[in-house]
């Protein structure tokens, strides 16, 4: 359970540092080159349009592999629940003996001569 709380919330501050990162860019690309009024967070900054374009797609991609790595780290969890609810009656008991014996052919309910070996595991 930690390691599933641990890639879910990793997952988490991925998505919420690429999202104030490409926020800042977004807002200095817009306050140069579309909507004057707003305030440029990087005004200091000699930065080009295609430089900044660039930073967009870069923190934008790094959002969506943030919420594929989080989506995948769930759908672990649910097959791993379902494997363990599955698992949850299998023997496990420390006897784990091999048997070997004689056997009888039972058939129409007659019974057949002959030799056999049953193999019980138990």
């Amino acid at each position: 359970m930690p390691l599933i709380y641990a890639g879910i919330g990793t997952g988490i501050y991925f998505y919420n540092e690429s999202r104030k990162e490409y926020k800042i860019y977004s807002d200095s690309y817009v306050a140069r080159y579309g909507d004057m009024s707003v305030a440029d967070p990087l005004a200091g900054e000699n930065l080009s349009e295609s430089f900044l374009l660039n930073e967009l797609e870069v923190y934008r991609k790094q959002q969506e592999w943030a919420i594929i790595g989080m989506t995948a780290v769930y759908v672990i969890q649910i097959v791993e629940a379902a494997v363990d609810a599955h698992l949850s009656s299998f023997d496990v008991s420390e006897d784990l003996s091999l048997r070997i014996g004689p056997s009888a052919v039972f058939a129409q309910n007659n019974i057949h001569p002959g030799i056999g070996l049953r193999l019980q595991l138990k």
